[in-house]
């Protein structure tokens, strides 16, 4: 037995319009209605001719049984139509009744599919919008499609929201391509998120290293005040003098510096001596071998080794945290790079292929090193790494290699420096081409 329909549920819904424009909406409403009460047979076939008086009690009772259904899904479908509707089909079956709205509202039915079509296959994502903003109007108008009859396969909605992406997502697009994955939209949905992230940091260190300046700041001049008045610059603290056990150079006394000694300003002044360039004294030893035949040759051991331990700490602090893995990955980058232009230009040259226009694209998931990389001047930063390094900005400058960011799940350069399960080894091994031999 079929169960009751409840009245109050469907008719608290919009009714149908005379002019049939929310025809779709409300068929889909009548066939969800119809489906809870098991009585979606009624739209589909008439209720045909009544048994005759010869046939079995049987037979007559199941008759009656589905004349009362039809009645009853005849009277909720006229109850869900405006009047001018409901006065033109108020002596029809329900199967009649819906073929002919059908007929009359189905051109409208045609538009709804033409838009629904236009907004999934022209729909794009801006630049810095929401992924999950962007996936769900892609889905409503699937959805939407669906609901009309045309069924998107899950390979096509998939190639048409990755080519719905803008052009920051290039790298995940080429990378989902290169490992030939096949998932669903939900699945999809959840990599572009993960993506979206990353690529939030990207931007951000991106928009650092352009704000970078590695010019020399000049002494800032007065700025002036509303009103005309120059705005009053902090007094330079004073420098600390000689300590009372300095000893001047020039005349071996203590307590003062040789450009204070005043023996030395006389004799420079009478003309007996002659400055040098930043008053660099002539007993300073010029060599190493000087200073350790210098009578004063434990002062210049000390000296060094002071000089020496503030070049080493300084290098240190240069170079720890990132840039270490920065520089570290820039080598690399480079090195793979002077590998596959070399091994372009000899396959070229081999005359397997006759030309190779298109540039070679070097995967890296450091940002630090995409950025020098592409940075075509040199800084303090880089300046430990040899010059033979610096090749990679040639050939990304003469468009022979191009330098992509890739997640580090998907960098297939180093698998064993993160979890690798089958599924992740299956895709490394597949998007490095091995495959296995059957003998």
């Amino acid at each position: 037995m079929a169960s009751p329909i409840n009245f109050n549920q469907f008719l608290e819904k919009e009714k149908l319009k005379s002019n049939g424009s929310n025809f779709t909406d409300w068929f889909r409403h009548v066939r969800i209605f119809l489906s809870g009460g098991n009585l979606q047979f009624v739209l589909d076939a008439p209720l045909g001719d009544p048994p005759a008086e010869d046939e079995s009690d049987e037979v007559k009772a199941v008759y009656a049984t589905r004349k009362t259904r039809y009645s009853q899904v005849q009277c909720a479908i006229l109850c869900s139509l405006e009047s001018d509707l409901q006065k033109r089909f108020e002596h029809h079956d329900p199967h009649e009744l819906m073929n002919e709205l059908k007929a009359i509202f189905e051109t409208h039915a045609a538009v709804e599919c033409y838009e629904a079509s236009k907004h999934f296959f022209s729909c794009m994502m801006e630049e810095g919008s929401s992924v999950s903003e962007h996936m769900l109007a892609m889905t409503g108008h699937a959805k939407k499609l669906s609901d009309l009859g045309i069924v998107i396969p899950n390979r096509l909605g998939i190639n048409r929201v990755l080519q719905s992406l803008p052009p920051s997502y290039k790298n995940f697009v080429m990378n989902y391509n290169m490992q030939n994955m096949n998932k669903e939209l939900p699945e999809l949905f959840g990599m572009l998120k993960a993506a979206e992230i990353e690529i939030k940091k990207e931007h951000q260190v991106l928009m650092v290293n352009k704000t970078t300046s590695f010019k020399k700041q000049g002494k800032s001049k007065g700025k002036f005040k509303k009103g005309g008045k120059k705005a009053a610059t902090p007094p330079m603290k004073p420098k600390n003098g000689p300590k009372p056990d300095a000893e001047c150079y020039y005349c071996k006394e203590k307590g003062h510096w040789k450009r204070n000694c005043s023996k030395y300003l006389a004799d420079l002044k009478s003309g007996l001596v002659k400055k040098k360039k930043e008053d660099n004294n002539d007993e300073d030893p010029a060599t190493y071998e000087e200073a350790m035949m210098s009578p004063d040759s434990n002062k210049w051991q000390e000296a060094m080794k002071s000089e020496m331990g503030s070049i080493k700490l300084g290098k240190l602090e240069a170079v720890h945290g990132g840039e270490v893995f920065n520089r570290i990955e820039y080598i690399a980058a480079s090195e793979a790079s002077s590998e596959a232009v070399w091994m372009k230009r000899f396959i070229v040259e081999l005359g397997v292929v006759p030309s190779a226009l298109d540039p070679l694209i070097i995967y890296c998931d450091n940002m630090g090193a995409i950025a020098n990389a592409q940075e075509p001047r040199s800084h303090k930063r880089l300046k430990h790494i040899k010059l033979r390094y610096h090749s990679i900005r040639e050939y990304i400058e003469d468009g022979e290699v191009k330098i992509c960011k890739v997640h580090t799940d998907l960098n297939v350069a180093d698998p064993l420096t993160k979890a690798l399960p089958r599924a992740k080894h299956d895709q490394h091994q597949n998007a490095m081409g091995v495959r296995y031999i059957t003998m």
